[in-house]
């Protein structure tokens, strides 16, 4: 048996196998070639074709039979290349909050075989390069970040996809709820609570002078009554004497204590 020599090729592309060289003093009937590709793969000719589909490297074994039954066995080895691309995925454009721990996701990256590496690169201030599919970063400056990720497979292939990152300052709700907290801490409530006791001792001054001006009125009133009883049954000013008490007692003045 004569499989020929070690091939490489590259993934997908038809393999053609060369088993033309070995020989038989009467004759070969039959050429066999076996290998395992996921599944054991069995071809019987003396130039079979196949296509691998995976990168990887294959033991081929060739069998070679004569009229006789008479056997010889020989192997080759196939080594399939990966020309294959992986696919970078760098996740979707974000807003962020400035100081805040950021993460970078490229697990939907993808590649035939597995991807080595991933790396992320770009520039806050200066050039930076982060290493893992997950890695994380702190942006101290607001603005927009172009970042790159690179994904390698073990063949060399690469391949790159950019997202962007938005760096905000404080939010707007923050800062305006840090201001209207600070305006109702630092002015509302002490007005309120001003006003509160304003509006409460002006309500005691009120109430009292109130009573006041009903005392004024209701002194007023008697003595008003008392000049006109006294005017109309010529009275003498004294009230002081018992007669007169009892008069205006049924009069309902009474004497002023």
């Amino acid at each position: 048996a004569d499989p020929g020599f070690d091939q490489t090729v590259e993934e997908d592309k038809l393999v053609t196998f060369d088993g033309s060289k070995s020989t038989d003093n009467v004759g070969i009937i039959n050429y066999t070639w076996t290998f395992i590709d996921v599944t054991p793969q069995t071809l019987i000719s003396k130039n079979p074709t196949y296509i691998f589909q995976t990168p990887g490297i294959y033991t081929i074994t060739l069998n070679v039979t004569d009229a006789a039954g008479n056997s010889g066995i020989r192997q080759v080895t196939i080594t399939v290349l990966d020309i294959t691309s992986p696919r970078a995925e760098a996740g979707s454009d974000r807003e962020v909050e400035k100081n805040t721990l950021v993460m970078f996701d490229a697990s939907q990256s993808s590649d035939n075989v597995g991807i080595l590496s991933y790396v992320w690169t770009f520039t806050d201030g200066t050039p930076q390069i982060l290493y893992g599919p997950k890695p994380t970063y702190v942006f101290k400056s607001p603005g927009t970040y172009t970042i790159t990720l690179n994904v390698t497979d073990a063949a060399g292939n690469s391949h790159t996809d950019a997202m962007s990152i938005t760096v905000l300052d404080i939010p707007v709700w923050r800062e305006l709820w840090f201001w209207l907290i600070l305006a109702s801490t630092a002015t509302v409530i002490p007005t309120v609570l001003f006003g509160i006791k304003y509006y409460r001792n002006f309500q005691k001054e009120r109430e009292a002078h109130h009573r006041e001006e009903e005392f004024i009125r209701d002194v007023t009133r008697r003595e008003k009554k008392k000049k006109e009883i006294e005017e109309k049954y010529k009275l003498p000013p004294i009230r002081d004497s018992p007669t007169m008490q009892n008069l205006l007692e049924k009069l309902g003045l009474k004497k002023e204590r």
